[in-house]
């Protein structure tokens, strides 16, 4: 018998909940999600204005390229194997993933309805100030 199902059959779940949730709360105090200000992208430009929180999970970084003024806020993913440029003024929300590959498992499902943009599909502001739509 594992300790785990020991451990639960001794004590009872409200414990378990508060004790659990005590710790959470003891690691917060040491160790909450920041934003830090500056980043070094791949190419070795650093920028001074993007500010990208500690919790960010980058793979393959020297893939990815990410301009000034950009906000990544806590607990995304940002997945650059095919390579990925992070335009000026971008914001990517919390518990956001971004990924550049695809996956073999899903190349076979039809499940899941595909949402595909036009080829040259742009959101923002257009060069005569006046937001695109």
């Amino acid at each position: 018998m594992s300790t785990l199902i020991r451990l639960k059959k001794i004590v009872p779940t409200v414990i378990t909940k508060k004790i659990k949730s005590w710790l959470e709360s003891e690691i917060r105090k040491y160790k909450a999600p920041r934003m830090v200000w500056g980043y070094k992208d791949s190419t070795g430009e650093w920028r001074k204005r993007t500010r990208i929180s500690d919790t960010v999970f980058f793979y393959h970084p020297e893939r990815i390229t990410i301009a000034d003024n950009v906000f990544v806020w806590h607990y995304s993913i940002i997945d650059g194997t095919g390579g990925l440029k992070i335009g000026e003024g971008s914001q990517i929300g919390a518990w956001v993933g971004i990924f550049t590959h695809s996956s073999h498992i899903a190349h076979g499902i039809n499940l899941i309805k595909r949402i595909f943009l036009p080829k040259f599909a742009t959101a923002g502001i257009n060069n005569s100030g006046k937001p695109y739509g």
